[in-house]
């Protein structure tokens, strides 16, 4: 699944591009995440807190994309 993040009028990014590869394995889930973001101005003024603020959301959405996938093979 790939996503594309447009409307960031609020956020440091100009655009983000994120794919995720969610797989079942021996009792358990994989996921694979690549991501890239193109910082604006004031992404590039704070490169660090950018940088962090964009893994803690990429880190929330894995975590609930996981915990989803688990719970949708455990009722199938």
């Amino acid at each position: 699944m790939t996503v594309n993040i447009y409307e960031t009028s609020k956020l440091p990014i100009s655009s983000a591009v994120a794919d995720f590869n969610i797989a079942a394995k021996d009792e358990g889930t994989v996921l694979t995440l690549n991501y890239s973001y193109t910082p604006n101005l004031l992404g590039r003024l704070m490169s660090g807190y950018t940088d962090k603020q964009m893994r803690q959301g990429i880190g929330s959405m894995t975590k609930g994309l996981k915990r989803e996938s688990e719970t949708m093979a455990a009722t199938a």
